[in-house]
């Protein structure tokens, strides 16, 4: 009776170990990514719901993601999440300053 306990003891530590062990790596990798800014992802919008409506998304192979081009007095209306960010860029180059008027 006594042996069965402790193979039971000991099967138990052995099994818990990769456990502890791997929370520590986890533990280390979270340190080490702490010392870096992660990078910030950014959705595509392409379809609905976060196109409503206005000029609509159509895909670049060129730039590998969905794009809309506006022409001066055209519009497109778009809805984000709670606390999303909506950013607006210019695949091919910087975007002229006052260029694009956003409201909310």
């Amino acid at each position: 009776m006594k042996s069965a306990f402790s193979f039971v003891c000991l099967t138990l530590l052995i099994i818990g170990m990769p456990g502890t062990s791997s929370s520590e790596l986890d533990d280390a990798q979270l340190r080490l990514l702490q010392q870096y800014e992660l990078p910030l992802r950014w959705d595509n919008v392409d379809k609905s719901p976060l196109w409503v409506s206005g000029m609509a998304p159509s895909y670049s192979v060129k730039h590998r993601m969905s794009t809309i081009t506006l022409k001066p007095g055209s519009c497109v209306n778009v809805m984000l999440p709670a606390y999303e960010i909506l950013r607006i860029m210019n695949p091919d180059g910087a975007l002229p300053p006052g260029s694009v008027e956003v409201s909310a």
